[in-house]
């Protein structure tokens, strides 16, 4: 009888597509190492979407970077000319943040869903127009924004992650990042980014706990106390109403209302 012979033996790495089924198709499984990148610690610091988004900005090319959630929808018919802003005149400083207004358009799901699109409305539509100009306190609020790249790859990037929960909030610790280092945050209303928001009550009283938390946690980071101390009193009361004052007021006026 007639032994069989055996393969040999590879003690190489497998390759990325298997022997057993051949595809003719598929590209040649080569694949080059042409970049690592070393972290600086525990691939898992804090909370996700802060940390991809900064470790995602060293892929990105050109100079101007807009950050968009999944919930997020986008028009482009203006956007030539929103990028055309980081060259036009808008005070002292060049802006580093340019911020658009957002279109909620799950507000006729439900009577809760109506009432988020109109809180959202007033605040980044109203309440955005008066804290860009006059009061110059507008920050970054929410992934809608479009941010310098160049200004801010080389101050720390456009999010902070903790794991201590400080960081809950990481959205606006981008804005605060940028005024600390002599940016400027403007507002537009002429291009707007589609956003859809919580419609179930669970949802709604979840993001209303993450606000009111992550406005605790602000008064203990060391971004709000060197802020604190770099602008004049006027802007400091500014500030006070629209972040942590803001939700103290609110909650004064809902117990007003509620014994009324």
């Amino acid at each position: 009888m007639a032994h069989r012979r055996r393969p040999p033996v590879c003690h190489r790495a497998p390759p990325c597509v298997e022997r057993h089924r051949p595809n003719h198709y598929a590209p040649p499984s080569i694949h080059h190492e042409i970049y690592r990148i070393k972290l600086p610690g525990s691939a898992k610091i804090g909370e996700g979407k802060p940390e991809n988004q900064n470790h995602a900005i060293i892929f990105t090319r050109g100079e101007a970077l807009q950050t968009i959630d999944m919930n997020h929808d986008n028009y482009l018919e203006e956007a030539r000319n929103l990028l055309e802003e980081f060259s036009e005149d808008h005070g002292v400083q060049p802006p580093s943040i340019l911020g658009v207004r957002a279109h909620i358009f799950t507000g006729s799901v439900s009577s809760l869903a109506w009432f988020m699109s109109n809180q959202e409305t007033s605040f980044v539509t109203i309440g955005h127009r008066v804290l860009a100009r006059p009061l110059k306190v507008r920050f970054h609020y929410g992934h809608l924004d479009v941010f310098d790249r160049i200004f801010h790859i080389t101050r720390g990037g456009i999010n902070k992650a903790s794991s201590l929960g400080i960081n809950l909030s990481e959205d606006i610790f981008a804005g605060f990042n940028s005024t600390l280092r002599r940016g400027n945050v403007t507002h537009h209303e002429y291009i707007q980014v589609g956003k859809g928001r919580d419609v179930g009550f669970n949802q709604i009283s979840l993001f209303e706990a993450k606000v009111a938390c992550g406005n605790g946690e602000q008064t203990l980071s060391r971004d709000l106390y060197r802020l604190g101390h770099v602008v004049m009193l006027l802007y400091n009361h500014w500030f006070l109403c629209e972040r942590n004052g803001n939700i103290f007021y609110g909650e004064i006026g809902c117990k007003i209302v509620y014994v009324g």
